[in-house]
């Protein structure tokens, strides 16, 4: 019986034939809600959680680059490594991770209102292509990275930039 409001809102997704994001909207908030009230939500939610998001995305790029792991093997300083000290190597990253976390929070809490919206928006797509591209194992220096990384060091460098754009 739990998951007959989802079955029901499955249903509606298939028979409207409507993006699943407006659907989940009317959903939550009903139908009288507009795209701009989507919009205003939206941003208001990340200006109200911008230190979480920020340690996430700083997390992740520092997450990524202490080990590797693959179907069939777990690199570590550019070694393969057995189970046992994958495990342990997990184990310790994990570990230092929960330990660091709260002191990148504090960190991104206490900079946050002294750096513009364009130089965040800057700083969040270079952390950002930086994740992606290590993440998935891409070039960091290809024909579609270089733009961003362009447009976020012009948004770090003249975050007044984005208020011309805008």
């Amino acid at each position: 019986m739990a998951l007959l409001p989802f079955i029901v809102f499955a249903i509606e997704i298939l028979a409207t034939g409507s993006s699943t994001f407006t659907l989940v909207v009317e959903h939550l908030f009903g139908s009288e809600y507009s795209v701009m009230n989507m919009v205003a939500e939206a941003l208001e939610y990340v200006s109200n959680n911008l230190a979480s998001v920020m340690t996430g995305l700083t997390m992740a790029v520092v997450g990524i680059s202490v080990y590797e792991a693959r179907d069939g093997f777990f690199l570590f300083n550019g070694k393969f490594q057995g189970k046992y000290s994958a495990l342990v190597i997990f184990s310790g990253t994990l570990f230092g991770a929960s330990l660091i976390t709260p002191k990148v929070s504090d960190w991104w809490a206490q900079l946050l209102p002294y750096i513009p919206p364009g130089q965040l928006l800057g700083v969040g797509l270079v952390l950002g292509m930086l994740g992606v591209n290590k993440a998935a194992e891409w070039n960091f220096f290809d024909i579609k990275s270089l733009p961003v990384y362009g447009v976020g060091v012009v948004l770090i460098a003249n975050p007044e930039v984005l208020h011309t754009v805008a």
